[in-house]
């Protein structure tokens, strides 16, 4: 009878078979340690693909009517104003913005025009690249009320508008 042979382990063999493992740990921790060292270098310097990308917010138009903070519009909103003539009236968008407007349904007029109504002057001042103050006065007889768009365009990200409606009475 044949017996089939198998082979046989020494005790030195035995050791070294047990050892295998051990010297894929070292070198999987290390790899593993590498690995976990380059996402945090590469998560502190900001990912290394967005380098110099400034996130727009969104524009928020602050509205204050003779010093009063009447409200905030939001890009894609519109809010309603009303304020007497001869109320200044100003506008901050918090960051740069292309300002224009519109009177009684006019087509848009820009930054520094002076518009008259019938008795009635309206001025848009610029301050900064932000902040507008809408000036009206009265030069006679007026027939009110007056109604004023304002439209404020991010300079960053021109799909950012926000849109005032303000009725001068």
């Amino acid at each position: 009878m044949t017996h089939a042979s198998h082979p046989t382990i020494t005790a030195t063999q035995r050791a070294c078979a047990s050892d295998e493992g051990r010297w894929h740990r070292p070198l999987r921790r290390l790899f593993g340690a590498s690995v976990v060292a380059a996402t945090l270098a590469l998560a502190g310097c900001g990912g290394g693909g967005d380098v110099g990308v400034v996130p727009t917010p969104g524009i928020g138009i602050d509205v204050a009517v003779a010093g009063t903070t009447y409200g905030r519009v939001s890009s894609g909103q519109l809010i309603e104003v009303a304020a007497a003539v001869g109320q200044a009236i100003e506008f901050d968008a918090n960051e740069p913005v292309t300002w224009s407007f519109s009177v009684n349904g006019s087509p848009l007029f820009a930054n520094g025009t002076t518009v008259d109504v019938g008795g009635v002057t309206i001025s848009q001042v610029q301050f900064d690249p932000s902040r507008v103050v809408l000036q009206s006065t009265f030069d006679g007889p007026a027939l009110l009320p007056i109604d004023v768009v304002l439209v404020a365009t991010s300079s960053f990200d021109g799909t950012q508008v926000g849109t005032i409606h303000l009725r001068l009475g």
